[in-house]
């Protein structure tokens, strides 16, 4: 059943079974193994009969989700090749993140192909190296509360409009000019309208589910669809391509972090996989997350930078992003609601592999180099320079 499989995916809100027993001993041989892959590949292709040469030890794909961390995990990927001597390629495709058949075979062609270890990341669905007959990768990903993605994901484009003029939301950009009041309209000013229960816009171009199920037709499903019951599940149901999510999500990866636990989160990453993360500065790197989210950075001058490239049309965006209020936050809730069978179940990993690892949260020492970031943001610069400490 995959790498922590403590309970069965059928039902694992209601009747939480245990799929193996003996979870004391499995966490006493995972520390002896030094929490190493190692393990979890012989507990994974033992329980699924399958030879311990399919799985790639030293090929490592972070098929990062977009608004969730993925900059943060990219700065730590970086300084994790640095201290083990990997070789480290993040794309910089950020809009191709379902491929035809083809298209991933080529994909993965030319992923394995690179000189190993080595390590890629891109904003794509999960996708099966093996049946494109290469061994599966070490998959890591890492997530977000979906009402906070989709915040996040509102304010990343309306700027890209109004401010940056980015050729990602090149084909976007007609909003302003259509609506002169788009720049200055915040969440909930946008929400305001929008009936009960909400449709599938503005926050279903980017859904979380497929990063977990797949590139198939099955796995493309609205946001909001109502989960089918057990006796009326079909083929195409939202509950198929859920399972197909949570098997994937138990099985096929190493670590699945949690943006609203980041401690814990990179305690299991580096306990789970110290080839690739051993000698990461887990206390820096957890507080370049730990800041207010989506706030506008910058001094005097970026802002009225910011203002003067908008057209003087910026408005809310040059004074912050406000949060959604309960209205919004609700009709957000409903419209996400798949997202959130997915994000719960990422957590529910996380906290299985803490315990079966032995990884807590506990009160740490607080070292010299602690003392240079209180009171004030700690950045991914911060880090960068302490990992060379």
């Amino acid at each position: 059943y995959g790498y922590y499989n403590t309970y069965h995916i059928q039902g694992w809100r209601k009747a939480r079974r245990p799929a193996f027993t003996g979870l004391q001993q499995f966490s006493m041989a995972a520390r002896r193994s030094g929490g190493g892959l190692r393990l979890l590949v012989i507990l994974a292709q033992a329980s699924a009969g399958l030879p311990s040469s399919r799985l790639a030890e030293d090929l490592l794909v972070y098929n990062r989700v977009h608004k969730s961390g993925s900059s943060t995990m990219q700065h730590i990927l970086s300084a994790a090749a640095r201290e083990h001597s990997f070789r480290y390629e993040p794309s910089f495709e950020f809009t191709r993140h379902r491929l035809d058949g083809r298209a991933r075979a080529e994909l993965v062609k030319s992923i394995t192909s690179r000189k190993r270890p080595f390590a890629y990341d891109r904003h794509i669905y999960y996708m099966s190296f093996a049946v494109h007959g290469s061994p599966e990768p070490t998959y890591i990903n890492l997530v977000r509360d979906p009402v906070r993605r989709g915040v996040s994901g509102f304010y990343y484009l309306r700027d890209c409009i109004c401010v940056k003029r980015g050729d990602w939301c090149r084909d976007q950009w007609k909003l302003r000019e259509d609506d002169p009041a788009y720049c200055a309209r915040d969440i909930n000013a946008a929400y305001a309208d929008v009936p009960e229960p909400p449709p599938d816009l503005p926050l279903a171009k980017r859904p979380l589910l497929p990063y977990f199920c797949g590139h198939e037709e099955v796995c493309v499903v609205p946001p909001s669809a109502a989960l089918a019951n057990s006796t009326g599940a079909t083929a195409d149901s939202p509950s198929e391509a859920l399972h197909r999510a949570r098997v994937h999500m138990r099985d096929r990866y190493a670590w699945i972090g949690v943006l609203e636990e980041m401690p814990l989160s990179l305690r299991v990453l580096v306990a789970t996989l110290p080839r690739w993360f051993g000698r990461i500065d887990v206390h820096c790197w957890q507080r370049t997350v730990e800041q207010p989210a989506d706030a506008v950075r910058g001094g005097l001058a970026s802002r009225l930078w910011a203002w003067i490239r908008s057209g003087g049309a910026l408005g809310a965006a040059a004074r912050g992003h406000p949060a959604p209020n309960a209205d919004t936050a609700r009709k957000m809730r409903a419209q996400l609601r798949l997202e959130y069978e997915v994000y719960e179940y990422a957590r529910l990993l996380l906290h299985e592999r803490a315990q079966a690892l032995n990884v807590s949260l506990v009160a740490q020492d607080i070292s010299r180099r602690d003392y240079a970031y209180r009171g004030r943001t700690t950045t991914a610069s911060d880090c960068h320079r302490a990992q060379q400490d």
